[in-house]
């Protein structure tokens, strides 16, 4: 049996992480989530708003981030940025800002 994308259960005392990998999720908020581990492959995030999200260790493989927001995120590498497509529009966090636009 397959486990549900958004399935928090837990089992022998570790929690699965959320699976969003392909979802169209364009234009949703995941302000504050907890995106730890996620598996956001190659998913449309496009003008998603990651306000206060925590992305440690957050999957962005292929991920489409144009237009989203992702000034105040959490945990955030440029290892898994440069895994996404994100452009001119995108919100970077300042720590990553210059870096990322080279």
């Amino acid at each position: 049996m397959g486990s549900a994308p958004f399935d928090h259960t837990e089992k022998k005392g570790v929690a699965k992480a959320l699976n969003l990998s392909g979802a169209n999720v364009r234009r949703t908020s995941l302000r504050r989530a907890n995106l730890e581990n996620a598996d956001l492959s190659y998913a449309n995030c496009s003008f998603v708003d990651f306000t206060g999200a925590n992305m440690k260790g957050t999957k962005l493989t292929g991920t489409i981030l144009h237009g989203a927001v992702m000034k105040d995120v959490l945990n955030l590498s440029i290892q898994q940025l440069s895994e996404a497509i994100y452009d001119d529009s995108t919100e970077l966090p300042d720590y990553l800002e210059q870096v990322a636009r080279q």
